[in-house]
């Protein structure tokens, strides 16, 4: 656990090297505003605020609230050709012409040539969910979780269709969810985290 009078540093651990679609990956801001910035083979010192950071909330027990993070080796390795994101065509097409055509458009789209000019990785799906739930369309959002984490295996997806049953206030469905997917993954903090809010939400209704 990180305490406020603690710098907290991995520079001596391995380089963490990892893929996103810039303004559409969800980052803290300012990962998200450097990243902007920079062209593939630049190599930065980044130091990001705790405003364009994790704020006054914090990371759970890792990054303490009003952190500022130093990263002291930002390089960007590669950047590929830009795609479409399927996440934005399949919304459109789940909001005009319902669930199934949406599936259908997907198969379209994943199974011709079409699929060389989108990002079709499970970021894809997160994309989709977090825009029907911002727009509040719930059982479409359960849907789209539940069907996509069937397929992939994903244990996000699982994840999202569990705040999905809580957002319809199905608050034992959704604890009885959880459990299933903390069995896979008991380790997980933000899993357990969750798993203690639903508890305290279930008190308040019984």
């Amino acid at each position: 656990m990180v305490n406020d009078s603690v710098v907290w540093k991995s520079d001596e651990g391995p380089d963490s090297l990892f893929t996103f679609i810039a303004g559409f990956t969800r980052l803290i801001k300012g990962f998200d505003e450097v990243s902007m910035l920079l062209r593939q083979g630049d190599e930065i010192v980044a130091i990001l605020p705790d405003s364009i950071a994790y704020g006054a909330k914090g990371a759970g027990d890792v990054i303490p609230p009003h952190a500022t993070l130093v990263y002291d080796k930002f390089k960007v390795i590669n950047v590929s050709e830009p795609k479409a994101l399927l996440a934005d065509t399949l919304f459109e097409t789940l909001k005009k012409d319902g669930f199934n055509a949406m599936l259908n458009h997907y198969k379209t789209i994943t199974t011709s040539s079409d699929s060389t000019i989108y990002y079709t990785d499970v970021d894809q799906f997160y994309g989709l969910w977090y825009q029907l739930t911002n727009k509040e369309m719930h059982q479409e959002a359960i849907k789209v979780a539940t069907h996509f984490a069937k397929q992939t295996g994903d244990t996000w997806l699982r994840y999202y269709m569990v705040r999905s049953f809580e957002n319809i206030g199905n608050i034992p469905l959704a604890i009885d969810s959880l459990k299933v997917i903390i069995k896979n993954n008991p380790d997980d903090e933000t899993l357990k985290g969750k798993m203690l809010e639903l508890e305290e939400k279930q008190k308040t209704i019984n």
